[in-house]
């Protein structure tokens, strides 16, 4: 979905390389895009981006058993459904009180999540 934002952005204005912001989950994301893509970001913004769980307590020591090497060599990469779903599931175990607030949690299992419908669809960029 980056690659595709940003081959659109890039194309509308005419440049080789564009600023990338990401948040959160997205500041994620936007790292990846980053090191992959070098020669298409000309500045990288992260706000609240976790990236170093290595002081974080024994709950986030749980990714370091996870085998991401095995999971890319059967997958081809990490999808971004297995990442987002990780970071719900140790902020659900580490902030339960975030996630309940999002209905998330609570929406009956017959219902879709209420942010799926916003994570399938593309956010149109100028």
């Amino acid at each position: 979905m980056i690659d595709l934002a940003m081959n659109e952005l890039l194309a509308q204005t005419g440049t080789k390389r564009a600023t990338l912001l990401g948040y959160c989950l997205g500041g994620i994301f936007a790292i990846l895009y980053a090191a992959t893509h070098p020669d298409s970001v000309q500045n990288l913004v992260t706000l609240a981006t976790p990236v170093d769980f290595s002081r974080a307590g024994p709950v986030y020591r749980h990714l370091r058993t996870l085998d991401v090497d095995g999971l890319v060599d059967r997958l081809g990469n990490v999808p971004g459904e297995w990442i987002r779903d990780q970071v719900w599931a140790l902020t659900t175990m580490t902030m339960p009180a975030r996630n309940a607030h999002t209905g998330d949690v609570l929406a009956p299992p017959s219902r879709p999540r209420p942010c799926s419908r916003w994570c399938r669809v593309p956010i149109a960029t100028p």
